[in-house]
């Protein structure tokens, strides 16, 4: 299954010196969908400053369920990890190809 999409960088439609837009594919693409997922649920904005580890724990349970609900991606192969303000998320594709993608928080 491959995946295209436009590329976004610093939040904006990336566009080449003739101003059309730049193109990302297969697993970029889907990374790039799921930060941006990341974003538009507010789940890193829930994770700013958050200390409770229960909070913490059950939001990475929730990251997770939504990477999952992609049909690109495998089943039972999401996993997230929270450190140092870095969300770390690892997953397969249904291709088995390997997702990896950080995401910064602010805060």
């Amino acid at each position: 299954m491959s995946s295209i999409d436009l590329l976004i960088a610093d939040l904006d439609l990336s566009l080449n010196d003739r101003g059309e837009p730049h193109y990302v594919v297969g697993v970029a693409c889907v990374e790039q969908d799921i930060k941006h997922m990341l974003i538009e649920e507010g789940y890193l904005t829930m994770l700013i400053g958050e200390r409770d580890k229960a909070r913490i724990s059950m939001i990475q349970t929730d990251i997770e369920n939504a990477i999952e609900d992609d049909a690109r991606i495998e089943a039972g192969s999401a996993s997230v990890t929270f450190t140092n303000g870095v969300v770390i998320c690892a997953a397969e594709t249904v291709d088995a190809e390997q997702i990896y993608m950080e995401a910064q928080i602010n805060g």
